[in-house]
């Protein structure tokens, strides 16, 4: 087993893997979600991502801020008090998954270019693009609504094209 890694093998792990089909929901940030600076200071910083088997984080020096391509926020995610040892065992849990469909990640790249998406299990529900609003359109009850994401929504990875 492969146990030693470095700060690039990392990061890798922490990007979308075309050929796999398996994606995230990653962030980095210099704050904590409480706006605290990380360990108070401009030194280091955050990268979360939200994986299907839960999330993982870990603390990185400055220096490392452009090996990570995620999104930046102004604060990270609420920790879910994770240790080390239940992260490295989400990850490895997270590589051995199946492929169902696509990711959140790909499903929006999808969104943004036009096409309807939903979830796998939604039936007559789908979610399109009206100028800059997100809709869910339920054609069974003809109606249409504002959509956020759910956290389950953002970690699952069973999104299609709708019909």
């Amino acid at each position: 087993m492969h146990t030693e890694w470095t700060v690039e093998d990392i990061c890798k792990g922490f990007t979308y893997n075309e050929l796999e089909g398996k994606g995230l929901f990653g962030l980095k940030s210099r704050r904590h979600s409480d706006g605290e600076k990380c360990f108070g200071s401009d030194d280091w910083f955050i990268v979360m991502a939200i994986l299907p088997t839960g999330q993982v984080s870990n603390h990185y020096e400055s220096k490392y801020w452009d090996l990570f391509d995620v999104p930046e926020r102004e604060t990270a995610f609420e920790y879910d008090g994770h240790t080390p040892n239940e992260a490295a065992d989400r990850l490895k849990k997270y590589l051995k998954l199946p492929r169902r469909g696509m990711t959140f990640e790909q499903a929006l790249e999808r969104l943004k270019l036009g096409r309807k998406i939903k979830r796998i299990d939604w039936g007559k529900k789908y979610i399109c693009m009206f100028d800059v609003n997100i809709l869910m359109v339920d054609t069974g009850q003809k109606v249409a609504s504002n959509w956020n994401p759910t956290e389950h929504d953002i970690m699952s990875n069973d999104w299609e094209i709708a019909g």
